[in-house]
């Protein structure tokens, strides 16, 4: 049996399914976690220790609220919960996994750290709560961008959406900053030629160029989403490839979505690595079939 741990919403699970029609499989949506468990306990055989034969941590997190009137209750139906799930993930030595339970915690500037251990050229970056520092990063590298520490919010406020993208810092901006402020992430925005997205699965490496029209724009998934940008198939220098397994050896990651910029003197700049990052494009634009990919690595099958 395969078991994959993602969201209701994730596409990408639904994909990789489509490839695994003939095998058993369990899909554990861990927003609903509750619903989706108890209706798959059936299909458990208890004989042969469920008869998991690979995971697939794809995306987590327990966004299903649970509240009753005794917190100690709700604590209590929380960790059942986890209780129940955690069978789903019972791992023998023989156990195929991909993707791991911790992907939440990994941390930026500790991917930052990697790379540049590693031989990756990464932009000079600045973690700070104080103007003044700031102000001398400014200084040093005249253009910089802000971005989140985390993966970003999306969230919804008088019917409209909105989600965090990285942006360019303006002197307007600056200048109404407090002295002292909440820590943020900064860095020297690069003069790109273009992006590039690579997908990471088991030391094979699968990559995609990013061309949107403005030299200026900051974020690509903003013309992605709009469908301005041209996505062509690319190929990266094996010593940056070599570079890129070490890294991830490092972060003990067998699969994960880079973000990587060349720059306009042909430099691979290394900007993040999120370990359930989408891939469903990358598969499409270019003829991957990264699904397929996926679901032959679950089943010990090549193609």
């Amino acid at each position: 049996m395969i078991v994959i741990s993602t969201v209701l919403a994730d596409q990408s699970s639904s994909d990789v399914l489509d490839w695994l029609f003939d095998k058993k499989v369990i899909r554990v949506n861990n927003d609903n976690v509750a619903h989706e468990l108890l209706s798959s306990v059936s299909q458990i055989n208890f004989e042969d220790s469920f008869g998991i034969k690979s995971i697939w941590f794809r995306k987590g997190g327990y966004n299903q609220a649970l509240a009753f009137s005794n917190p100690q209750i709700t604590k209590y139906a929380t960790e059942e919960l986890y209780s129940l799930s955690g069978m789903f993930y019972t791992k023998t030595r023989s156990t195929i996994t991909l993707g791991t339970t911790e992907f939440m915690l990994i941390n930026k500037l500790a991917v930052l750290a990697t790379f540049k251990n590693c031989g990756l050229e990464i932009p000079p970056t600045l973690l700070t709560t104080k103007k003044f520092e700031l102000l001398k990063f400014i200084d040093e590298h005249k253009s910089v961008i802000v971005k989140s520490l985390s993966e970003g919010l999306r969230f919804q406020q008088n019917g409209e959406y909105f989600k965090i993208y990285t942006e360019k810092l303006l002197s307007g901006f600056i200048e109404n900053l407090e002295e002292t402020f909440f820590p943020s992430l900064f860095q020297k925005q690069i003069n790109r030629h273009f992006e590039i997205r690579s997908f990471y699965l088991s030391e094979k490496i699968f990559s995609m160029a990013i061309f949107t029209p403005e030299e200026s724009e900051i974020d690509h998934r903003i013309h992605i989403q709009n469908r301005n940008a041209r996505m062509i198939p690319y190929q990266l220098p094996k010593v940056i490839e070599d570079k890129m397994i070490s890294a991830m050896k490092l972060l003990d990651l067998d699969t994960g979505s880079f973000d990587i910029i060349k720059d306009i003197v042909g430099n691979y700049v290394f900007l993040e690595v999120n370990p359930s990052g989408q891939f469903g494009g990358l598969s499409n634009q270019c003829n991957y079939y990264l699904e397929r990919e996926i679901a032959n690595y679950l089943t010990n099958e090549t193609k």
